[in-house]
Parts: structure tokens; sequence; C-alpha cells
């Protein structure tokens, strides 16, 4: 059974051209848009080039993404779960943490 590479390799894969994806992508989005951007490592990259846009509301069901986007944006981060709120929303994810498989 082939097994999934980590989430820190994925990250490391393809960096330049999930750079250029996420730039362009990230080109796209009006200020003021609502966007959701579904788990992953190329849509963590357009998470990064989104971080000066101003009045941007983040849709994402990524952990990660959600955890970038407080720390560096501080723009509205709407998790699938529900209203991302930084330290708490961290404190309550810590515990389900240690049954993520990879």
């Amino acid at each position: 059974m082939a097994q999934e590479p980590s989430h820190q390799i994925k990250t490391e894969l393809g960096t330049p051209q999930k750079a250029a994806i996420g730039k362009l992508a990230a080109s796209l989005v009006q200020p003021e848009s609502c966007i959701y951007l579904d788990a992953g490592t190329t849509t963590l990259a357009i998470a990064r080039q989104l971080v000066t846009m101003n009045k941007l509301t983040v849709v994402t069901n990524d952990f990660v993404i959600a955890d970038y986007l407080m720390d560096n944006s501080g723009r509205t981060i709407i998790h699938t779960g529900g209203r991302y709120v930084g330290k708490s929303g961290r404190a309550s994810v810590k515990p389900q943490r240690r049954f993520c498989v990879g």
C-alpha cells in the first residue's frame, strides 16, 4: 500500500511552480471578496500571496491555511467547522492533532 507523503514533504515539492500558481491565482482575487481555499500545499501557496489583500474573507477546511492567515493577515477566516478564532481556535484543535496520521 502506497503511503501519502507528509504535509511537510509535499510543501517542499514543486515549490517554484506552487509559488507561481499562488501568485497567479491570488492576482485574480478582488478586494472585499470571500473565497474558498481547499486543503493542500498549492492552496497554501495561494494563501501566502493573499496576506496583503484588504477586507478578504477566506473559507477553508485546512487548519494549516487557517493558522497561516490568522498569524500573517488578520483577515476574516472561516473554517468549515465554524468561524476560526485565533488563540482559542488553535487550543481547541491541538487535542485532535494527536489523532492525525501522516
